[in-house]
């Protein structure tokens, strides 16, 4: 199964796996944000971080989320597994009740690759 995930010059659209089409960056953090990148001082951009225990993803304030030291750096290489750099588990997607949805547990072998890469000018 191929999804795609986002980069600060990478951008795609995760399908069925968040409630509403949500654009999803990868930055050269390696943090993954979820919704529209803001650029201005008093906005915020929202975090995917593994909680460290369970399997539901949660999204936090990035700003809080680096201060509190939660779990919200990613390792990504095309063609392989998101990982937590912290927590050494994977984001994955498995099949709910109705949609696909993301998950975090255990590596099980899914890979992800980028489709559209933006590059600067």
């Amino acid at each position: 199964m191929r999804r795609c995930v986002q980069t600060f010059g990478l951008y795609c659209k995760l399908l069925f796996l968040i409630p509403f089409l949500q654009r999803c960056y990868y930055n050269t953090q390696s943090e993954i944000i979820i919704g529209s990148m803001r650029s201005h001082k008093y906005s915020s951009n929202r975090c995917l971080v593994d909680p460290g225990s369970g399997s539901i993803p949660t999204l936090h304030d990035c700003k809080m989320a680096k201060q509190n030291q939660l779990h919200m750096h990613w390792d990504f290489r095309q063609e392989r597994e998101i990982r937590n750099k912290a927590t050494n588990r994977c984001l994955e997607i498995a099949q709910g009740e109705i949609f696909y949805q993301l998950i975090i547990q255990q590596c099980s072998g899914q890979s992800w690759t980028i489709q559209h890469l933006i590059t600067t000018f």
